[in-house]
C-alpha cells in the first residue's frame, strides 16, 4: 500500500464538492443567458414595450448580462466560461422566444412552413446585429476594466 491513501470519505466529500460546484455554474450561466436572452427578445419586438418606455433601455439588460457573467466569476478562466454559457443560453432563449408561437399557437403546418425560413432570417440577423454586440461588449468592457483595475 502507498503511504497516500485515503478512505472512501474524502472523495465522496470531493465529488459533492464539485457537484455543488458546476450546479452553481450551470444556475449562473441560465440566469445571466436569460436574462440577456429575454432582453433581446423584447428589445427586437418593441410591440411589447409598454408604457411609453424607450425600447432603447432594453439594451441595458443585455450588457448587464455581459458584465454579470465576468463579475460572478473567480477567475478569468471561470468568466470565460461562464460568458460563452450564458451568450449560448441567451442565444437559445432569444431564437426559442422568437420562433415558439408557430407551435404555440395554431397555425397549420403549410404556414410554419412558409413562416419559418423568414423568421430565422430575422432572429438571425437580429441575433448578430443587437444580441452579440450588446452581450459581448458589456462583458469585454468589464473584462477590460477588470484588468485595468488589477
Amino acid at each position: 500500500m502507498s503511504g497516500g491513501t485515503s478512505s472512501g470519505w474524502s472523495s465522496d466529500a470531493q465529488d459533492a464538492t464539485g457537484l455543488h460546484r458546476t450546479a452553481a455554474f450551470l444556475l449562473e450561466g441560465v440566469a445571466v443567458g436569460l436574462l440577456a436572452g429575454m432582453g433581446a427578445f423584447v428589445y427586437n419586438t418593441p410591440q411589447f414595450v409598454g408604457l411609453g418606455a424607450d425600447a432603447k433601455l432594453l439594451l441595458v439588460p443585455m450588457v448587464g448580462a455581459g458584465a454579470f457573467a465576468h463579475l460572478f466569476a473567480s477567475s478569468l478562466r471561470d468568466s470565460i466560461r461562464l460568458g460563452l454559457t450564458g451568450f449560448f443560453v441567451g442565444l437559445a432563449v432569444f431564437v426559442g422566444a422568437w420562433i415558439a408561437p408557430l407551435w404555440m399557437l395554431s397555425y397549420p403546418p403549410t404556414a410554419r412552413d412558409v413562416l419559418l425560413p423568414e423568421m430565422v432570417g430575422d432572429v438571425m440577423s437580429a441575433a448578430f446585429l443587437n444580441y452579440a454586440g450588446a452581450y459581448l461588449g458589456g462583458y469585454l468592457l468589464t473584462v477590460s476594466l477588470g484588468a485595468l483595475w488589477e
